[in-house]
């Protein structure tokens, strides 16, 4: 006992030193290594820090296994969702595409996807984050990558929450879920949730989402990784098979799906079964 107390301590004292020069874990440290700043420097993949050193630390950092894991899942996940924005803006009527993400962050994907749909405009995002600071930092990120500021709507408010989603009207084409469910270890919390989803969804609507089934350093990052809003970075691993039951529970049919080389993540796609006792569809111009 005293030895763990020891060696977590030594794990502390030492990612407390590196924080101090590395970008990333200066960032994990301070707002969790699940929150949307830290997955948005994992994204860019940019090594920051305080002098060369701090650089290095940094670009180090960005190179383990389960950061290039992550930016796998975020290739894989754009490449999906720019075929089903392209699909559905081929279509002859003039109707806007609305996606939704949640638990967006600071929604890269979706803003990038956002930005090339052509013709240029027609993509309406809605963000909806638990986190204040990461929808006015995607606001500044659709900005900087062209996205009109009435192309993005965001929402303040925890997915986890039974009225998170009360004040959307049922019109969204694509449903994003990344990163987002692998932090919900109960199964019907999943699936209620997703039944929330679904009800502001139309009727050929699509949902986008990831799974956890492995993590070579799941220890590690349970005992010793702060997360956003208190608490480590414990993720509940799901297989395929178990994480598909999830969704088809919730009201959708599983699709086609991919998996990372080492099976650290999955993304997935799923298309909404038509449900009468859902409410009404609505138009959207």
């Amino acid at each position: 006992m005293a030895g763990h107390r020891v060696r977590n301590a030594w794990v502390g004292w030492t990612l407390r030193q590196a924080g101090r020069w590395s970008e990333g874990i200066r960032i994990g440290l301070a707002e969790g290594f699940d929150s949307g700043a830290s997955l948005d420097h994992g994204y860019v993949n940019r090594a920051k820090g305080r002098t060369a050193a701090g650089r290095l630390l940094d670009r180090v950092y960005l190179s383990t296994s389960a950061w290039r894991a992550v930016r796998w899942r975020q290739r894989q996940l754009e490449v999906w969702l720019r075929d089903e924005l392209d699909h559905r803006l081929e279509s002859p009527n003039d109707l806007s595409v609305r996606v939704l993400d949640l638990g967006s962050g600071l929604g890269r994907a979706t803003l990038t996807a956002a930005a090339a749909g052509r013709p240029a405009g027609k993509v309406r995002v809605t963000l909806l984050d638990a986190d204040a600071r990461n929808l006015s930092r995607a606001r500044r990120l659709g900005r900087e990558l062209g996205v009109a500021e009435d192309q993005i709507h965001t929402v303040h408010a925890d997915i986890r929450g039974e009225s998170a989603l009360s004040g959307l009207a049922s019109s969204f084409d694509i449903v994003v879920a990344s990163g987002l469910y692998e932090w919900i270890d109960d199964d019907q919390a999943v699936v209620r949730s997703l039944r929330a989803v679904s009800a502001v969804m139309r009727a050929d609507g699509v949902l986008i989402y990831t799974g956890h089934p492995h993590h070579p350093n799941a220890q590690f990052m349970a005992r010793h990784l702060p997360r956003a809003g208190g608490g480590t970075c414990m993720m509940r691993r799901r297989t395929p098979a178990e994480l598909d039951a999830v969704v088809a529970a919730a009201g959708f049919t599983p699709g086609r799906a991919a998996a990372h080389p080492k099976h650290i993540f999955t993304v997935s796609l799923a298309h909404r079964r038509v449900d009468p006792a859902l409410r009404p569809t609505q138009p959207h111009a």
